[in-house]
């Protein structure tokens, strides 16, 4: 088992509509694909989109990446893009809640490679594959939002607030994300400059009265891109440097 996360940042405004349009398309052929456990296409903004999946088997995501939907997008995609950041994560502790359901840590006991095969977007040829991130010490964190039920919206959205400025103002917060998903739901993607930090995140967002919560913490495996111009490998780079005694 596995997760991708994916982080894009789109040139204008206008050219919402038209990944709009494109995301849907992707998640007809998402639906269709056996081995992909759960989805979240969140819109963070007019011109910020992220994504993160899980999957269960390498060739489950392999048999999407070559799907017709997901190749016409890559092709356009620099189009509509001026920046794409993507990062295959582990799964580590701990869990908190399930997602819609699914408990990861019981499915991730079953094994499966952490590794799939990597195949770059057509557009970004400087870069031809991803760079390794086990040996550092990052960590990332997940949560996912969503009411009981419709009229408990206002207490969902309130939690999410306070999740999310926690979320800001703790020690070793790298990058995040977070926004509404298209299936209704509430996300936070956030990566930690250690696995610690990580767990501390999913450790704020325990069960809530009406609400549906899950969290997890995740090992970040390697990345390929920028995230507005920023690579998490630089960043745990600069870190560790701050944090070097002086002579």
């Amino acid at each position: 088992m596995f997760a991708v996360a994916t982080h894009s940042r789109l040139r204008s405004p206008g050219a919402f509509p038209a990944m709009l349009r494109a995301t849907l398309s992707v998640r007809r052929d998402l639906a269709r694909t056996r081995g992909l456990l759960r989805v979240a296409n969140a819109i963070a903004g007019p011109t910020e989109l992220f994504t993160f999946t899980i999957w269960e088997t390498r060739d489950a995501m392999l048999e999407f990446m070559r799907s017709g939907a997901h190749q016409e997008v890559m092709w356009r995609w620099p189009q509509w893009l001026s920046a794409f950041w993507l990062a295959r994560l582990a799964p580590s502790a701990p869990e908190s809640g399930a997602w819609r359901g699914l408990v990861v840590g019981r499915v991730a006991a079953r094994g499966g490679t952490a590794h799939p095969e990597f195949v770059p977007p057509a557009f970004a040829s400087r870069e031809p594959r991803p760079r390794d991130l086990t040996r550092r010490p990052a960590g990332a964190s997940i949560s996912v939002v969503r009411p009981d039920h419709g009229w408990r919206w206002p207490a969902a959205l309130a939690a999410h607030r306070r999740d999310a400025a926690w979320v800001d103002r703790a020690p070793g917060l790298l990058m995040r994300a977070r926004g509404w998903s298209l299936d209704g739901e509430l996300v936070t993607l956030a990566f930690w400059r250690d696995a610690e930090a990580a767990a501390r995140a999913v450790e704020t967002c325990g069960p809530r009265s009406g609400l549906a919560v899950w969290a997890m913490a995740w090992r970040p495996l390697d990345e390929f891109g920028t995230w507005d111009g920023r690579r998490l490998r630089v960043l745990l780079s600069e870190r560790a440097s701050d944090d070097d005694p002086e002579p």
